[in-house]
């Protein structure tokens, strides 16, 4: 085997990780040329498909885990007997309620046969019936949905459709080297596709984005004995057992780090469901789109753009809980361009009820954006790029997110007449006629040349908000909005758009989500006990609770966020006695004033 050279120079987590993932990594290369599971076995060059759920422990996976306080014995034998007792109705009623009557027909049909075959057998022999079928069979099922349990059982709360951190990592446990390295859910969540024996592999390239999405990494202990652990509420042994990565979590002590896995354990509530995850949606839409595209065959990404661009009208009427935003652009990677779009977006969904659950800032690839606004579009409600629609070779976006959802770019007529009216001539281009073919033009056509999707309505996909302004927001697969990368026009479009959208907010008036401010001179680890207790208590109504450190300043910012004002105000008197603070409405409001030193002359 090849070998894995630790530097003595890393970190001393990168060094627990690299020696964790010693073996998987060994097992996967000893494996290479061997046979495949026989479980996933698939055509001859095409990679396995897995039969995990595809609603990805969402609220309308069967198996979802989300509705449960997941660290307590009586939910989790309410999910286990729900499972025994009622998958032969459940499952053929949720293929139903997914128009898939085909399926709905030969799932009733099979559960019920085996159940049929299963009593003749008792008629005919009871004890071998029993040893040599049903015994099995029960344990087989209760295998699975305890494995199932602890897959999903630590759910972070603030972004639980995130598979980051909807699901869980296992490094180094026996389990891999014995079933398939089913230990990577995560990465089994980010790519069904991937073979089994990739998994340890795809792991330790991405171990800097598992880190920045605070994804959740274990060693020596596997599925069934975290189910076990979190039933008998051993927190400590969980977070002993845990892999911190990332600053945030090495940072943790063990006692930070078993209240974080609690507070992962916590159930949703209908409310939160809604506003997390947003409306339900069509099986065959709700196929992931997944984060490697390029190295999908051309068929496969067809196909999937093809189902994912079947609900493009649904997702331009849904509610929008959720919103993200795409910053694309060498010019911010390189640090050339400052980047103030998110921050502008960022205000404006907080003033219109909306959650902005991400921001990415990608470069002009027409690869990363494929896959970013794929995966953006399936996840997330509300969808906002920006940048990369110029007239130059680099401006990319507009032919790039046509690829994503298998779309042709088409001359937007009236986008065209629009700017013909509304150019000012350039003294760059004293000469330019619209009426003479020549680079110029060629090279501003660029910019009205849209994806179009040429079995929906046109008006859907292309908005003026702005009367003065040519310049369209190009809507695509129903949830993604195109805007310029120049601040004055990406604010402009983006305020005019709020009359396109405010009938689909969570609350139509538009009255956006209440933040109470409250300023303290307490630091934060004196306050962090009391806060973490307080998050806790206020989850179930949607408030969030944070602490923000002012470096510098005498004072330190805590902040309650939520929709329900009311609620919150009867929360401030009690943080302000708690905190020793008072109540601001702008963050260093009460700052003293900086003396500055004089010298006299």
């Amino acid at each position: 085997m090849d070998t894995i050279i630790i530097s003595p120079e890393l970190p001393p987590n990168d060094v627990l990780l690299l020696r964790n993932l010693a073996e998987d990594i060994k097992q996967y290369q000893e494996n290479r040329s061997g046979p495949s599971n026989k479980d996933a076995v698939t055509a001859p060059g095409k990679e396995p498909v897995n039969g995990d759920h595809v609603e990805g422990n969402g609220p309308d996976d069967l198996s979802s885990t989300v509705r449960y306080q997941r660290d307590n014995i009586w939910h989790f034998l309410h999910y286990v007997g729900r499972f025994y007792f009622l998958v032969w109705l459940d499952l053929p009623l949720y293929f139903f309620r997914k128009d898939r009557l085909t399926f709905a027909l030969k799932t009733a049909f099979w559960e019920l046969s085996s159940y049929s075959m299963l009593l003749i057998l008792f008629r005919l022999n009871s004890r071998p019936a029993f040893f040599v079928f049903l015994l099995p069979f029960m344990l087989l099922r209760l295998g699975l949905m305890v494995g199932n349990w602890g897959q999903h059982a630590l759910v972070d709360a603030d972004e639980p459709d995130s598979d980051y951190r909807s699901s869980i990592t296992l490094i180094d446990v026996p389990s891999n080297r014995y079933c398939f390295n089913d230990g990577y859910h995560t990465s089994h969540h980010l790519n069904p596709l991937r073979h089994w024996r990739e998994h340890p592999v795809h792991f330790l390239a991405n171990k800097q984005t598992y880190s920045a999405e605070h994804a959740l990494v274990f060693h020596n202990i596997d599925y069934l004995e975290i189910t076990v652990r979190l039933l008998l509420h051993h927190y400590e042994h969980l977070a002993r057992c845990m892999v911190p990565i990332g600053e945030k979590q090495i940072a943790m002590t063990i006692e930070q780090r078993a209240a974080l896995l609690k507070r992962c354990t916590r159930r949703f509530t209908e409310e939160e469901i809604k506003e997390k995850f947003g409306a339900p949606v069509k099986l065959a839409s709700k196929t992931k789109p997944y984060p490697e595209f390029s190295r999908l065959s051309a068929s496969r990404s067809s196909g999937l753009a093809s189902r994912i661009m079947a609900s493009a009208d649904e997702r331009n009427s849904r509610t929008i809980h959720t919103a993200a935003c795409l910053i694309i652009g060498d010019e911010v990677l390189g640090g050339k361009t400052t980047d103030t779009n998110s921050a502008y977006m960022a205000k404006w969904c907080f003033s219109l009820g909306m959650n902005l659950k991400r921001v990415e800032v990608i470069e002009d690839d027409e690869d990363e954006i494929v896959e970013a606004v794929r995966r953006m579009s399936d996840r997330y409600d509300f969808v906002v790029t920006s940048g990369g629609i110029g007239p130059t070779h680099d401006d990319i976006t507009y032919q790039s997110i046509a690829k994503a959802f298998d779309l042709k770019l088409i001359l937007h007529e009236e986008a065209y007449e629009r700017m013909k009216k509304l150019t000012k001539p350039s003294k760059s281009h004293p000469n330019f006629s619209w009426d003479v073919e020549s680079p110029a033009k060629t090279a501003r056509l660029r910019m009205v040349y849209l994806p179009i999707d040429e079995s929906r309505d046109l008006a859907k996909q292309a908005l003026f908000p702005r009367d003065d302004l040519w310049v369209p927001i190009s809507v695509v697969n129903g949830n993604i909005h195109i805007l310029p990368g120049v601040p004055r026009l990406f604010e402009s479009l983006l305020q005019g758009l709020k009359p396109f959208i405010v009938d689909r907010l969570v609350d139509p008036e538009g009255k956006g989500i209440f933040r109470a401010i409250i300023s303290t001179p307490m630091g934060e680890s004196a306050i962090a006990g009391y806060l973490t207790d307080l998050a806790d208590r206020v989850a179930h109504k949607g408030v969030k609770v944070g602490s923000y450190p002012r470096w510098g300043k005498k004072n330190n910012t805590v902040t309650l966020v939520g929709r329900d004002k009311e609620y919150i105000e009867s929360l401030v008197p009690e943080v302000v006695q708690k905190v020793q603070g008072k109540r601001v409405q702008n963050e260093g409001e009460d700052d003293e004033p900086e003396v500055v030193a004089s010298t006299a002359t």
